[in-house]
C-alpha cells in the first residue's frame, strides 16, 4: 500500500486489507471532547459473508490484530506532549 502525508480529515487514516472479507476498514483519529481517539471503522457491506471455520479463524485473528493496532496507536496518542 502506498503511504503519504496529508492534512485534514484524513491525515492518521490507516487503510486494512482483511484476509478473509473484502469489507473496507480503516483506522483513524476522531476528535471526541478535545482529544483524539482512534476508532476502527467497517464500511458497510452490500451482501452478506459466508465463511467456513478455518476462514472465521482467519477473521477473528485479523481483528485481534487490528483491534491491538487501535490500542497501540492510542497509547502512542495519549503518550504525546
Amino acid at each position: 500500500m502506498d503511504q503519504y502525508y496529508a492534512e485534514g480529515p484524513d491525515s492518521g487514516l490507516v487503510v486494512v486489507q482483511l484476509r478473509t472479507a473484502t469489507t473496507v476498514t480503516s483506522i483513524q483519529p476522531v476528535v471526541e471532547d478535545g482529544a483524539p481517539t482512534w476508532r476502527v471503522h467497517f464500511d458497510p457491506r452490500e451482501e452478506g459473508l459466508d465463511l467456513d471455520g478455518e476462514q472465521t479463524e482467519a477473521l477473528a485473528a485479523d481483528l485481534t490484530l487490528l483491534s491491538l493496532l487501535c490500542q497501540y496507536l492510542q497509547g502512542r496518542t495519549d503518550s504525546e506532549p
